[in-house]
């Protein structure tokens, strides 16, 4: 079954995304959904979910929200966000999660940066959702399981190529907004 055809018991990915950014109703909602936060990985860049029944591990990633998230920026401008701090916590974090639940693969979810290191930090057999990915002049999304889309008119997003275009063009910041995909069904 796709992540888009999943039941609607599940979290949708504007939920995992509004969880990485810290909204306690969707952590509440991802909880409730079979999930149990490990508090001892996550922090406000990025969460860490396991779902024993399905012995799942779901890794959201947070977009930029703090000064030092601008410099990352600057380095996933560049071509170098695989040698920023940001991008080494997530790559750490990760691979302690999957190590922790004895999982080889996971389900990454992120939005603008946290889409971009989702899309790096991920091995081919991960699945990633990736919503306005921040990504350079030329540069690819990444190829495999799950969905890496873009608002039309996203400015953040509009410099890769092969991410799935979606919904009416909207133009500067207002296309880059969670709120574009609320009624999306992608579920994970």
């Amino acid at each position: 079954m796709s992540t888009i055809e999943k039941e609607v018991t599940q979290p949708s990915l504007y939920t995992a995304l509004q969880s990485s950014y810290g909204d306690k109703n969707a952590t509440k909602r991802i909880v409730d959904s079979g999930y149990v936060k490990n508090d001892k990985l996550s922090d406000h860049r990025q969460q860490i979910f396991y779902n024993q029944a399905e012995n799942k591990v779901m890794m959201n990633v947070a977009g930029t929200h703090t000064l030092k998230d601008k410099i990352t920026d600057i380095g996933l401008g560049l071509g170098l966000l695989k040698s920023t701090k940001r991008y080494q916590s997530a790559k750490k974090t990760l691979e302690k999660a999957k190590k922790e639940y004895g999982v080889e693969t996971a389900t990454i979810n992120g939005h603008s940066l946290g889409g971009a290191i989702a899309q790096k930090i991920a091995s081919k057999q991960d699945t990633v959702n990736a919503y306005n990915s921040g990504m350079t002049i030329g540069e690819k999304a990444r190829k495999g399981p799950g969905n890496v889309i873009r608002q039309k008119g996203d400015v953040v997003s509009m410099f890769g190529s092969g991410q799935k275009t979606q919904g009416k063009t909207k133009f500067g910041l207002g296309a880059h907004e969670l709120g574009n995909i609320k009624k999306t069904k992608i579920y994970i």
